[in-house]
């Protein structure tokens, strides 16, 4: 989508049901699948204000989010009382309390000399928020983030797409390993049928999304 959409979500703030005001149950149950050890670095593409971010320090990580609203990302450390300092880089101002860093900018600027290279990505919400043109730069951008070895465990959903244009936009698996098959070895790990909660998805007429859980294994 274009920046000022995402921008006017947040300033909005009535298009928040991608929010969860918890940890999301699939980070809990495939966690282990992305073998981080202490003080490993973390990236969490376009966080908004998640949970997951508090969940992942608390595993001994070093959390990196990015996220291009200001407004999600004063509002993650506002919310929850935490004192932050903020630095200039030269595409994001990075928000930093503890071992949480949020970068806040486009994710297409962000560079490895800000973050080192990745050890591992949580991706629930990221690349489901993309279109497809867009999405072929995501690939690539990530790929050039990660380093050998690292892991990134993907969630993706799927639907009929000429119901709604989307965000969440329809990912087809077939998708996922063109783009990634040549720099990463992909696993998916479940498959399953869930019914979309929601006036926008009610209005579209989806009554069901499919959703996929991968790991893939940075080359």
């Amino acid at each position: 989508m274009e920046k000022e959409f995402w921008l006017n979500v947040w300033e909005d703030g009535s298009r928040l049901g991608f929010h969860q005001e918890n940890y999301h149950t699939l980070l809990l149950r495939y966690f282990t699948k992305l073998e981080t050890k202490l003080g490993s670095r973390i990236l969490v593409p376009l966080c908004g204000k998640t949970w997951d971010l508090e969940w992942l320090e608390n595993k001994g990580l070093d959390v990196h989010g990015v996220e291009l609203s200001p407004i999600a990302v004063k509002s993650y450390f506002t919310e929850r009382g935490l004192e932050y300092h903020c630095r200039g880089s030269q595409n994001h101002a990075i928000h930093s309390s503890r071992h949480i860093h949020i970068h806040c900018g486009d994710f297409f600027h962000l560079q490895e000399e800000q973050t080192g290279k990745i050890d591992a990505v949580w991706d629930r919400a990221s690349l489901i928020a993309l279109p497809a043109p867009t999405r072929e730069f995501y690939y690539k951008h990530m790929t050039e983030l990660l380093k050998p070895g690292a892991k990134w465990l993907l969630v993706t959903v799927d639907y009929r797409q000429e119901f709604m244009a989307g965000p969440p936009f329809a990912v087809h698996e077939e998708e996922v390993r063109t783009h990634c098959e040549k720099n990463f070895e992909i696993e998916r790990l479940e498959t399953l049928t869930f019914h979309p909660q929601g006036e926008k998805f009610e209005n579209a007429g989806v009554r069901e999304m499919g959703q996929k859980v991968f790991i893939l294994t940075r080359k």
